[in-house]
């Protein structure tokens, strides 16, 4: 019996520590990007900046994509988490739709490397339909609430047309401003507001 207790233990010491080591490496290529930007990522900068070798990296991740897919993982569940707290902000669902795409909004800004990878923003990023795959959980969450406000005689067709409606408008914004900068952060809050508003008037009409 305690062979087996002591067994399980190595096994969950070892699970431990390659989830550390792998948290370590995500970190460390996070701060590349934040101080140098993303065309100075490499395995090996990443192996450099917290003192592994070269093959320890490689034994978490297959390359610089298989690396950059994680990342954009990572970022999904944080977007993902706003916009959820965003919207038990309110009880409207109206409201809470508005809030939730300032939740977007906000990420881009608070997160604007992620946010580029994710988005693919002035990055060439990892396999687009696996980071597609990442964004079901935080789009589900917007078109869930759309449904909410429409009539639910309306198909979903209906609900992914004005999904996309919305996220072309706040992400069209967003990519504009990051590539272009040709706004002043006060013109863009009223043009999002007065975006949003609009079209959240014109669910209540369908």
């Amino acid at each position: 019996m305690q062979l087996i207790n002591n067994q399980m233990w190595s096994r969950e010491r070892v699970q431990s520590i390659r989830a550390a080591t792998r948290r370590n490496i995500l970190d460390a290529a996070f701060k590349i990007i934040k101080e140098d930007g993303w065309h100075e990522l490499s395995m090996r900068k990443v192996a450099d900046g917290i003192n592994y070798t070269v093959p320890i990296i490689y034994e978490h991740f297959a390359g610089k994509n298989d690396l950059l897919l994680a990342l954009a993982k990572q970022g999904f569940d944080q977007l993902t988490y706003k916009i959820d707290q965003a919207r038990s902000i309110y009880d409207a669902p109206e409201a809470q739709l508005k809030q939730m795409w300032l939740a977007f909004w906000d990420f881009s800004i608070d997160q604007k490397e992620l946010y580029q990878l994710m988005f693919g923003v002035e990055v060439v990023t990892c396999d687009p339909q696996q980071i597609f795959c990442e964004t079901n959980g935080c789009y589900n969450l917007f078109k869930n609430k759309i449904a909410e406000i429409i009539d639910t005689s309306n198909s979903s067709l209906e609900v992914n047309l004005k999904f996309y409606l919305f996220l072309s408008l706040v992400h069209g914004l967003i990519a504009i401003n990051m590539v272009a900068k040709s706004s002043t952060p006060e013109l863009n809050s009223q043009i999002l507001h007065h975006a949003l508003e609009t079209i959240i008037n014109d669910l209540k009409k369908i």
